[in-house]
């Protein structure tokens, strides 16, 4: 089974796409308190998944593996969400959003860039 996306085409394993997603989308609460429930969902809905189309799961395919994995991957997420908010700061400047959606994304960067830093023993 092969999955593709084809918003960035690349061959990748699946957790660039959950790095991805919990970097651009999810705050730094909802990373901290339930990144490793989200990983271990996310095991079991593919688990389950292939179980129901009568497919084994591939004998890497383990949660901790998976946890190995997203780790790196997090750096991935965390470069994406840089280009996003670099995107995004002269867009709510021209467009004169309201500052506090200004500020919450601001607020977002400091976040992310201290978790990656305590992430990596910075």
């Amino acid at each position: 089974m092969i999955l593709m996306d084809f918003q960035i085409f690349q061959e990748a394993c699946p957790t660039t796409d959950i790095a991805y997603f919990l970097f651009t989308s999810a705050s730094r609460t909802i990373r901290k308190e339930h990144e490793d429930d989200l990983l271990q969902l996310y095991h079991k809905t593919v688990c389950d998944l292939l179980e129901s189309l009568g497919w084994e799961t591939w004998p890497e395919f383990t949660l901790e593996n998976l946890k190995e994995r997203y780790s790196r991957a997090k750096f991935y997420g965390f470069s994406l969400f840089l280009v996003l908010f670099s995107l995004h700061a002269p867009y709510s400047k021209q467009k004169a959003l309201v500052e506090n959606e200004t500020f919450e994304w601001q607020h977002r960067l400091m976040g992310v860039v201290e978790e990656m830093c305590q992430s990596n023993g910075a």
